[in-house]
């Protein structure tokens, strides 16, 4: 049978449990929503805290690079204005507020932008340091204005060393007029000194110096051209020194003693500068401060040549001797043999020690005393001391360093193709001065011969005389002076015309000589033996 009363307490009770069950899931619902809403709390927090780790970092790094350019740069006047805020940015990134970090970023920013600006000013500001040292090289100053620029680049200097962008970039500001009023001024004074050359009389003008004041305004219009002023100004100086030199009176003389050609092409010029008192100058000379040139005699144009060395000759050089022993068959036997010993006695004297040579010609090689026996016993009946002392000149043109022949001779003279004059002119030549020893009574032509080539005459008995000659041949060369240049030339037996000059502060000197250049390669046909002991 139907019961109504126990199907309606089975609804409710089914009711009951449908209720229980919705208020489960909500209840599950809400729970999971809290876990939910807790977990995203949480994620966001340290979402936050990873973020402000980073602005830190970031701040940081941005307030140390800031930091270092205001250290580097100095950054002005206003390097203690950008310290003071630094001080406060650290502040506030040492108590982490960002905010207040965030708040100020634009006054930041412009603070880098500043530095950063100020950096790159300062950075072409440094690029000027020294960049006006090399005025003095490229331009002619004089002693003002050499002062001014050290005035100006200390301005420059300063500056940079204290940070202070204005005043470096005025300092730059008036090195840069100041460069501009040199360039004017060198260019103005080149107009004036063209000017002036035009002017100057030089009919008194060696060739050489005419071809030389071509080559110098060429040279000089040349390099104005390219804009080099300051070289072109010294090359028209050096015109204006060159006219003035051959138009002034010269209180020194210049002259040439020998001529080394040894080792040629590299020559060897030996000189002596004296004043107009006859005084020789002894002080050290300068390359630069020489003008050489030459020419070989029938060529028109001069070749220039550099002076590579100069130096005075302090120390004692080694000696070339050339010995020349002539005797006539007329003289007496006792008188040849004491004449032998004091002959020998005098040439012990040779300082070998020292490194000297003496050269005997036409002998076969044997010990040195020997050789003079030889030489003296080989009395001809030609009597040709000037042909012999002209063979004896040209083999020792040939010798390095310092050279002489000392010749004994008993003065009779009968067969010589060769004159006096012929052979004054080339001793004079060749630079090489002739001691005669007379061993007889007529020396009054070879007593003039010596004394013209530089040497002297003496007498067989004056045992001194070894010891005459040295201090003759080392008096001259006191306070002389070897010039050494290369020479390009290969003709070797026309003579030559050589020009030099030299200028330096308060000395002056020009001159022009000829001289002959003996072959130095061509070999000798005689028979020549070289002493350099006594022994052997």
């Amino acid at each position: 049978m139907f019961c109504p009363k126990y199907k309606v307490e089975q609804g409710e009770s089914s009711n009951n449990g449908k209720k229980g069950l919705r208020k489960a899931k909500r209840y599950k619902y809400m729970k999971n929503s809290l876990v939910f809403f807790v977990l995203a709390m949480g994620g966001g927090f340290l979402v936050f805290k990873l973020q402000e780790k980073k602005t830190i970092e970031v701040y940081s790094q941005r307030l140390t690079t800031l930091s270092q350019n205001i250290e580097d740069y100095g950054v002005g006047v206003k390097g203690e204005e950008y310290k003071k805020s630094l001080d406060n940015y650290y502040a506030l990134l040492e108590k982490k507020n960002i905010r207040e970090l965030e708040r100020k970023q634009a006054k930041l920013s412009e603070i880098e932008k500043e530095v950063e600006n100020y950096s790159k000013e300062f950075a072409q500001l440094k690029e000027y340091q020294g960049a006006f040292d090399d005025l003095s090289k490229n331009y002619v100053l004089s002693e003002e204005n050499e002062r001014q620029l050290e005035e100006l680049n200390r301005d420059l200097n300063t500056s940079i060393e204290k940070g202070d962008l204005e005043a470096g970039q005025l300092a730059v500001r008036d090195l840069k007029a100041f460069k501009k009023y040199i360039i004017e001024d060198n260019k103005k004074q080149i107009q004036l000194l063209k000017k002036k050359l035009e002017e100057m009389n030089l009919s008194r003008a060696y060739q050489a110096e005419l071809e030389h004041l071509v080559y110098l305004k060429q040279q000089g219009e040349a390099l104005f051209e390219s804009g080099k002023y300051g070289d072109a100004l010294r090359k028209f100086k050096k015109s204006k020194a060159v006219a003035e030199l051959i138009n002034s009176y010269i209180p020194y003389t210049l002259t040439i003693n020998q001529v080394d050609a040894s080792n040629y092409p590299t020559m060897k010029l030996y000189v002596t500068l004296k004043d107009d008192k006859d005084k020789k100058i002894e002080k050290e000379l300068i390359p630069e401060a020489f003008y050489l040139s030459e020419r070989l005699i029938g060529e028109k144009n001069y070749t220039t040549y550099r002076v590579e060395k100069v130096s005075l000759l302090k120390e004692r050089e080694k000696l070339n001797i050339g010995l020349v022993l002539d005797v006539s068959e007329e003289i007496r036997e006792e008188d040849l043999k004491n004449r032998q010993e004091v002959i020998k006695q005098l040439m012990s004297q040779v300082h070998f020690q020292e490194g000297d040579k003496v050269t005997l010609e036409g002998l076969e090689e044997k010990n040195y005393l020997e050789a003079i026996d030889q030489m003296m016993e080989m009395k001809e009946a030609k009597d040709s001391i000037y042909d012999t002392l002209y063979v004896a000149i040209n083999q020792m043109a040939q010798q390095e360093g310092v050279k002489c022949i000392i010749a004994f001779s008993d003065g009779r003279e009968r067969e010589s193709k060769c004159t006096p004059q012929m052979l004054t002119e080339l001793a004079k030549h060749y630079q090489i001065p002739i001691f005669i020893i007379d061993i007889g009574e007529e020396g009054a032509i070879l007593q003039a011969l010596a004394n013209n080539t530089g040497g002297f005459y003496r007498s067989i008995k004056d045992t001194l005389v070894m010891q005459e000659i040295y201090d003759a041949v080392y008096k001259e060369r006191q306070a002389t002076h070897f010039l050494e240049y290369e020479n390009q030339q290969t003709d070797n037996q026309t003579p030559r015309e050589i020009y030099i000059s030299y200028e330096e502060d308060k000395i002056k000197v020009r001159m022009l000589e000829h001289y002959i250049l003996n072959n130095p390669k061509e070999e000798s046909k005689s028979n020549n033996i070289v002493y350099t002991d006594k022994e052997n």
